[in-house]
């Protein structure tokens, strides 16, 4: 029988703070045969704060619903309570069980069945708090450049609480490379105002950088994050790809948001922006946390859980920091023995652009933790340096690529690479050696790269100096 999560919510954090940790656990109830009838299990994933827990589902025919309600005690001692409905007929449930590190543990009836329920958190990431971010105000950034006609603080875009965005790729090709230009318009305008976001707060983090923490730019950027914020942004209805056009914008405001002082962080304003970090990234994890499913392999995965870490270290959330640290360390071992993607080398003519999308995110992670103590790139042979081997001689010879792929590589209405193909070497470069890759990027830096994805200026932020 298939399955619709209507709702999902569970809570876990047995002392308060200013917003309760959350922890995402997965995993199922096995329910044993009986009467004659087989067994079955029942999978699901479901997000714990406070102590309490909450699912809802139903069947996609609609004829059966259950749902349950879980406390996990100050000692860690679990009760499950819930019931469902098959074809009229309604059941009670009642497990009781443990939480045992990252693991619960509980069993008990389903009705007239015996039950088993299991569900796993990701284990905690060896990093402590506080955590770091990056960049360092206090550091100098010899990249920055004066502003034309100094700085003023514009209004930021009107705040979307839907993020309704359909796909832009033709959908008779299974590519998924060749762009419907109907389908690109209705796109452009339906992110419109996430665009706005992306690149003002961009603008605004690469002036409070140039300025050196002055106060007036610092107070313009907390207004723009807070006015977003107090709109609840981002957290209505999401479509699937609505959901990829949050986790961008969610990394650039998290990316933006580490620029804060502390102070102002720590104001009202401060403390309502990281809550709502907070929430959209939990509102976004579910979707990329199953490891069967495909957003959890490709490129997806990779800028959730730039999204889910940036946010995580600007709420000081130790429950996304995990989760980040858990799904990044799956997505490395995506990266095959000769350093390529093997699910982006299905991506046609964008194979190459879809591993340059993928390197990006992937970096600058592996560059956060190791500003928090944990280096995933230390050891010459890690999987990102394979990739990013791969990825470097792809640029320069895209014809080996198109060779291997069976079609000429392109970038967006583009043959040609340039410099925006090299964000990932700026924030790479700026920790790990490649005299091959800095040679390139000197050449094609120009007067300086900028990602809106990336937080803004990618070699202001990250470059080495």
């Amino acid at each position: 029988m298939r399955w619709v999560i209507l709702a999902v919510g569970v809570v876990l954090a047995l002392a308060p703070s200013a917003w309760a940790e959350r922890r995402l656990f997965t995993g199922a109830a096995v329910c044993d045969g009986i009467g004659g009838q087989p067994g079955f299990s029942i999978a699901f994933q479901t997000i714990a704060r406070d102590g309490v827990f909450a699912v809802e589902r139903t069947s996609a025919d609609g004829r059966s619903f259950d749902w349950m309600r879980g406390r996990i005690s100050a000692d860690g001692t679990v009760r499950v309570e819930g019931g469902y409905r098959f074809d009229q007929t309604e059941r009670t449930l009642d497990y009781r069980g443990r939480l045992d590190g990252d693991r619960l543990v509980a069993s008990g009836s389903r009705g007239p069945r015996t039950c088993r329920l299991t569900l796993d958190a990701p284990p905690r990431a060896p990093v402590t708090q506080p955590y770091r971010g990056l960049p360092d105000l206090g550091s100098p950034r010899p990249r920055a450049r004066p502003l034309p006609g100094g700085f003023a603080c514009g209004e930021p875009p009107v705040p979307p609480r839907d993020v309704a965005v359909e796909p832009f790729y033709r959908r008779d090709d299974p590519t998924g490379s060749i762009i419907d230009p109907d389908l690109w318009a209705a796109r452009t305008q339906a992110v419109a105002p996430l665009e706005q976001l992306n690149r003002g707060l961009g603008q605004i983090g690469d002036a409070l950088l140039h300025q050196a923490g002055d106060r007036r730019v610092a107070q313009c950027l907390l207004s723009w994050l807070d006015h977003w914020a107090a709109n609840q942004a981002m957290l209505g209805q999401v479509t699937l790809q609505g959901g990829f056009e949050r986790k961008w914008s969610l990394s650039a405001a998290s990316l933006n948001a580490m620029l804060l002082p502390p102070d102002l962080l720590a104001s009202a304003q401060g403390q309502r922006v990281q809550a709502w970090l907070a929430d959209v990234a939990w509102a976004m994890v579910p979707a990329y946390s199953n490891p069967a499913s495909h957003l959890a392999r490709n490129n997806h995965v990779n800028w959730a859980v730039l999204a889910a870490l940036a946010a995580g270290i600007v709420a000081q959330d130790r429950g996304l920091v995990d989760w980040a640290v858990d799904r990044l360390q799956f997505a490395l071992t995506q990266i095959a023995a000769d350093g390529s993607l093997p699910l982006e080398l299905l991506r046609g003519a964008k194979a190459l652009h879809y591993h340059v999308f993928t390197i990006e995110p992937t970096i600058l992670s592996i560059r956060l933790l190791a500003e928090n103590g944990v280096d995933l790139g230390a050891d010459p042979a890690a999987p990102i340096h394979r990739l990013a081997v791969f990825v470097r001689d792809s640029l320069a010879d895209p014809r080996r690529l198109g060779d291997r792929v069976g079609q000429a590589q392109d970038f967006f209405g583009s043959t040609t690479v340039r410099g925006a193909q090299y964000h990932w070497a700026e924030i790479y470069l700026g920790r790990y050696p490649d005299p091959v890759l800095r040679a390139t990027l000197e050449r094609v830096r120009g007067t300086g790269l900028w990602s809106g994805f990336l937080g803004g200026g990618t070699s202001l932020r990250f470059g080495p100096p």
